[in-house]
């Protein structure tokens, strides 16, 4: 196998900085190894492996073939520098075409490498393997993989895969078209401006999207999750103790949680929502709602299209808003123990039936478009037809009170 190890001819740069994340370090010269590899192909052949490296790493992608590696050191005895090249070998395989970056000795902990700085092609794979440190890389087309991270990561400017495994440190994506699967513990989530299919899972951190196009499947626990600007085909997330919020969601949207609150704004599309026992809260939508609940509250406000509505113990209110363009429109609202509240513009061609259980009394329905209440099938039933009854709404509450208003 043809194959060479670089040892470039270096400079070694002498000079004091301070460093704020380590104080000891402010006190000590910083040397500076650079490694020149004119072999590395601008056309995606090309791999970059960090292996087991525990410092800083900062990457910045150019059209055009050639690398530059920049190896940062700190030494408080200056002619070893001899020494210091036992920590880091960077190793170039040119027929796998494959550069390896890693340490000499594992076993070695009182290394002091202060960052890792590389101009390197656009075209490119980069590859970390169970390292330690704050990775920053900037436009870069191809596919990039974090196994076992430890450290905050920032990515700016990608095109490409993305398969990221961290169990700590925050995570920032920037202006990035991506095929992505990220899983974090223990630490946020920040997508700004990206473009593709994500899927995430976060434990006991939070996330914020905004301003998305793509299809997104998302799994939290105990933590936030922030939607906006969603552009899309779909939106699937399944949530432990978590908080959602969304506003201007285009995409069909499905939320599965347990224990979490779900606010959600302005929604166009298909929305699925069900929670065991968290509050739901929908302001603004245009496609068909369907929300499911044990044990918390539904309020929907300025629906203008369908909508399917269950709560066990919780209350629910539903104020519609009915647009003549939107096909097919109905209302369906169950509860057991929870109350009903409907508001409904005046005048509408509507089908109203309003259902309690039968051992009630039809005080227990107030209303402001007169019913007419007949006993069926072990129920009250208070019914209304308008103008044709093309509007169909179904109310029924086992236990609770039903109360209809017209604006």
């Amino acid at each position: 196998m043809k194959s060479s190890f670089f040892y470039y001819a270096f400079s070694t740069i002498f000079f004091m900085e301070l460093n704020a994340d380590d104080i000891k370090k402010s006190f000590l010269p910083q040397f500076r190894e650079e490694y020149k590899l004119d072999e590395i192909l601008d056309d995606g052949s090309y791999n970059i492996d960090f292996d087991e490296i525990k410092t800083d790493v900062i990457i910045n992608g150019q059209i055009g073939s050639g690398a530059f590696i920049n190896i940062y050191y700190f030494s408080n005895i200056p002619y070893s520098i001899q020494k210091q090249s036992k920590f880091l070998s960077v190793y170039n395989n040119t027929e796998d075409r494959r550069v390896t970056i890693k340490r000499k000795n594992k076993k070695n902990l009182k290394e002091n490498l202060g960052k890792i700085v590389l101009t390197i092609p656009k075209n490119i794979n980069i590859n970390f393997k169970k390292c330690q440190g704050d990775i920053s890389i900037e436009n870069i087309s191809g596919s990039i993989n974090f196994n076992e991270h430890v450290g905050a990561v920032n990515l700016n400017r990608l095109n490409g895969d993305l398969d990221l495994n961290s169990s700590s440190g925050n995570v920032v994506i920037d202006s990035s078209d991506l095929f992505s699967n990220i899983y974090l513990k223990s630490h946020s989530l920040i997508l700004q401006s990206v473009l593709g299919k994500s899927n995430i899972t976060i434990l006991n951190g939070n996330i914020f999207i905004n301003s998305f196009v793509g299809s997104l499947n998302l799994f939290s626990t105990s933590g936030l999750i922030e939607l906006n600007e969603i552009q899309g085909e779909s939106i699937n997330c399944n949530i432990s103790s978590a908080t959602v919020n969304g506003e201007n969601i285009s995409s069909d949207l499905a939320i599965n949680g347990n224990d979490g609150g779900i606010q959600l704004n302005n929604i166009v599309g298909r929305c699925n929502v069900k929670t065991t026992g968290g509050d739901i809260l929908i302001k603004g939508s245009t496609g068909s709602v369907t929300c499911t609940t044990s044990g918390g509250n539904i309020t929907l406000k300025d629906i203008s299209g369908s909508s399917d509505v269950e709560s066990y113990f919780g209350n629910i209110y539903l104020e519609s808003i009915y647009d003549s363009s939107i096909e097919n429109t109905f209302h369906n609202i169950t509860t057991v123990e929870g109350n009903i509240d409907l508001e409904i513009q005046k005048d509408l061609s509507l089908s109203l039936s309003a259902g309690i259980d039968f051992n009630r009394s039809t005080q227990d329905i107030t209303s402001q478009i007169p019913l007419k209440f007949e006993l069926k099938d072990n129920k009250i039933l208070g019914k209304s037809f308008i103008n044709q009854g093309l509007l169909p709404i179904v109310l029924f509450s086992k236990n609770g009170y039903i109360s209809i208003k017209d604006y």
